[in-house]
C-alpha cells in the first residue's frame, strides 16, 4: 500500500469514492458535529452560502447571468453541471457568443458544447495550472 493510501499514524484507510462532480461518500460524516447557534438570537448559525437545494437570491442569479452572458470564455472547474442553476451560465454565456472550457473528472451535462475539457481532478489540474511559470502575472496587474 503506498502512502496515499496510509494516515497520519502509517494505518491503512479506505480510499472514499469520489464522483465526477467531487463528492465523496464518507463512512463518518456528520459524526460528533453541532451547529453552533447564534450568540446574538440562539438561533442556527449559518454561513452566507447557498446550499445544495436552495435557491440563489434573485439578485445574485441575475448578476451571474449579466457576467456570463457578456464573458468570452468561461471555465467550469469540478462540476458535472447537472444543478440548472450553474447549467444556466453556461447556456448564458454560450448564447452571448463564449467559449466553454471544462477541467472535470467525469462526464457534464455541457460535454457536447465544450471546446476544450481537461479530464482530471479539479484540485489536480488547478494547482499544476497554478505552478506553470507561463502564468506568472508581474507584480501590479496585467
Amino acid at each position: 500500500m503506498d502512502e496515499a493510501h496510509r494516515g497520519s499514524e502509517g494505518a491503512p484507510f479506505a480510499v472514499p469514492v469520489v464522483r465526477p462532480d467531487g463528492d465523496v461518500e464518507l463512512a463518518d460524516a456528520g459524526a460528533n458535529f453541532a451547529v453552533p447557534p447564534c450568540r446574538a438570537c440562539g438561533g442556527v448559525l449559518t454561513p452566507d452560502v447557498v446550499f445544495f437545494g436552495d435557491s440563489l437570491p434573485p439578485a445574485r442569479a441575475a448578476a451571474a447571468k449579466d457576467v456570463a452572458a457578456g464573458a468570452d470564455l468561461l471555465l467550469a472547474v469540478g462540476t458535472s453541471l447537472q444543478v440548472f442553476s450553474a447549467f444556466r451560465l453556461v447556456q448564458a454565456c454560450l448564447d452571448g457568443g463564449g467559449k466553454l472550457a471544462l477541467v472535470n473528472a467525469g462526464p457534464t451535462r455541457a460535454d457536447g458544447a465544450a471546446s476544450l475539457k481537461v479530464v482530471a481532478r479539479a484540485g489536480e489540474a488547478l494547482a499544476r495550472l497554478a505552478a506553470h511559470p507561463a502564468l506568472a502575472v508581474p507584480r501590479g496587474g496585467r
